[in-house]
């Protein structure tokens, strides 16, 4: 099975429903159910857990999970991502997320 090669993409080439990590600069990596601790060691070389204490954002659509104050550039990615579809169960949890970090 080939490896998945992890790269950034530009928020409107992507499917905004897909889960994935948002780097402290707001770069969004995007990965499919199940694979975030694969693309966690292709983006950083470091599992899931380390990432997040490194201040990454773990993003899925149920959940957004951060280590401590999220960075401007994520707070206007995740903004980004809300307004393509907020309505979405990606848009609520971010909205969630957010107004808990407030």
């Amino acid at each position: 099975m080939a490896q998945q090669q992890a790269r950034q993409f530009p928020l409107a080439t992507v499917p905004v429903q897909e889960g994935g990590w948002l780097s402290p600069s707001g770069a969004y990596y995007p990965c499919s159910f199940g694979s975030h601790h694969q693309a966690a060691m292709e983006v950083a070389g470091v599992g899931p857990g380390e990432l997040e204490v490194r201040g990454w954002v773990h993003i899925s659509d149920s959940q957004i999970v951060s280590e401590g104050e999220l960075t401007q550039p994520q707070l206007d990615t995740l903004f980004d991502m809300y307004m393509v579809n907020p309505e979405s169960s990606l848009g609520r949890s971010i909205a969630a997320h957010v107004k808990w970090q407030e």
